[in-house]
């Protein structure tokens, strides 16, 4: 198999992958943008999900931007297995594919092959799970997975919501658990060189970048988009509306919450999930941290960069 190395560009939400991931694509010349970013595989949700403007996806082709519908759902599974053949054929191609994105189970899936024959859940098994969280919230769905899968209960913490669901989505097909998939994956991962960079900034700076991309999201038409959404006739049950500033805003349109509470709410949100990425990056080792705020976007690009000239001499064919 042919082999080249593979960048990726990850780090929580608000920390400036879109624009630093596009400086090095236009320096390396001839690379290509895979998103795994897994709220922007679907079309009519731009703002909210903070896809990259027109004017950026000119720069670069991108893959995975705008190719399912809202009312569809892409695991990591099926996302690792799709990426991978994009990859080789860049590859082929002598273009240097860079991941860019902040869901760490997706690009996961690509890199160490975390994938399995039972990760293709319905989405009648998805809707079935988030109408118990209605019920009895996550504590209910904790105690159901330790039932089925106690290996995987005992990984995942109760509070992680899109986890303990992606794991209740195996188990309840009632083939291979989680936990065994990801036992009888160990053996799939690349002879690739992974170059895997996480971008981060000092916790008070990147709260201030989340609520400020918030506030500019609603001023953006955020309320209008989830409207248009509406009219379409994707409502709470629909897979991708559980995304932040979807959630909040169709609560706000319910009658649940007045607008600024819902702002305060998804600003709210967005800071717990940085949190939570920020403790997947940590468990990653492979990750070489790069604090945007101490280097600026030049220097993180010159830093990618080196690294990525290092890594080149050490590719092999086999």
């Amino acid at each position: 198999m042919i082999c080249k190395p593979i960048l990726l560009i990850t780090g929580p939400t608000a920390s400036g992958k879109t624009e630093i991931a596009l400086e090095v694509a236009q320096s390396l010349q001839a690379a290509e943008v895979l998103s795994v970013d897994s709220r922007q595989f679907y079309r009519h949700m731009d703002i909210g999900t903070a896809k990259p403007s027109p004017g950026e996806l000119a720069l670069c082709k991108h893959h995975f931007i705008d190719i399912a519908n809202p009312d569809e759902q892409i695991n990591a599974g099926e996302f690792g297995r799709r990426a991978r053949g994009i990859i080789v054929e860049l590859w082929r191609r002598n273009i240097v594919p860079i991941l860019v994105g902040g869901s760490a189970l997706y690009w996961k899936s690509v890199i160490d092959g975390l994938y399995g024959a039972a990760d293709n859940a319905t989405g009648g098994i998805y809707r079935e799970i988030a109408s118990k969280i209605g019920l009895g919230g996550n504590d209910a769905l904790y105690q159901k997975l330790g039932e089925l899968d106690p290996i995987s209960q005992f990984r995942i913490n109760k509070n992680d919501t899109q986890r303990l669901m992606r794991a209740l989505e195996v188990a309840l097909q009632g083939g291979k658990t989680l936990s065994e998939e990801w036992r009888e994956s160990r053996g799939k991962s690349w002879d690739c060189l992974p170059i895997m960079i996480w971008l981060d900034r000092e916790r008070t700076s990147l709260y201030q970048r989340i609520d400020m991309r918030v506030d500019a999201m609603i001023k953006g038409g955020l309320v209008e988009e989830v409207d248009a959404l509406m009219g379409m006739g994707y409502d709470a049950s629909t897979y991708s509306m559980g995304s932040m500033g979807y959630e909040e805003l169709l609560q706000y349109r319910a009658g649940q919450y007045s607008l600024e509470r819902a702002v305060d709410e998804i600003k709210k949100n967005s800071r717990h999930f940085a949190k939570r990425q920020t403790t997947w990056f940590r468990k990653d080792r492979r990750l070489r941290r790069l604090d945007v705020d101490q280097w600026g976007v030049d220097g993180c690009k010159e830093r990618i960069l080196l690294q990525f000239g290092e890594n080149l001499g050490e590719c092999f064919y086999s």
